[in-house]
């Protein structure tokens, strides 16, 4: 099982990093309706989600149609103590102003411990999912996310995730 989830990993890891190796291109024609083809946009903000982590997060969407996301955080009281981080590789489908379609994959680790014992079963998480993100205001964007996920026991889910952003471009 630990040999089948070592390639799945590697399989979710290159397919989300394979896209920025490969040329990035941008319409010239549409640089004041579509400023992710124009300029590198990174963002911060909250996301969470049972696919890739809950917590605080950080975006980077560099000119043309990918975007890479990191999330993560953690809370302790008492004996009690959850994290999680998460990596997620986006492709625009479609965008019109700061909201966009995208599809999406995703990975994250997850962790719920009472007094040291873990109590989640499927800590690692690898999916895909499709995503709408809504342009709130000039700067600020939500979005909602949808995502068939892969949990390390082996089950499979559908899994909502939501996420609020600040442009800081």
């Amino acid at each position: 099982m630990k040999t089948t989830q070592r390639a799945l990993a590697a399989i979710v890891a290159f397919l989300m990093l394979a896209p920025f190796v490969s040329a990035q291109t941008s319409d010239p024609g549409t640089a004041d309706a579509n400023p992710f083809a124009t300029k590198d946009l990174w963002a911060a903000g909250v996301h969470a989600g049972f696919l890739s982590g809950m917590g605080l997060s950080a975006r980077f969407h560099p000119q043309g149609r990918f975007a890479v996301q990191l999330t993560g955080g953690g809370f302790k009281s008492g004996k009690v103590s959850t994290y999680s981080f998460g990596l997620e590789g986006q492709f625009d489908f479609d965008n019109v102003g700061r909201s966009r379609f995208y599809g999406y994959l995703g990975t994250g680790l997850y962790s719920w411990k009472d007094n040291g014992t873990e109590k989640l079963d499927g800590e690692w998480r690898a999916g895909i999912g499709l995503a709408y993100e809504w342009e709130v205001s000039k700067k600020l964007i939500f979005c909602a996310n949808g995502a068939i996920t892969y949990f390390s026991d082996g089950s499979v889910y559908p899994m909502p995730q939501i996420g609020l952003f600040y442009y800081f471009n």
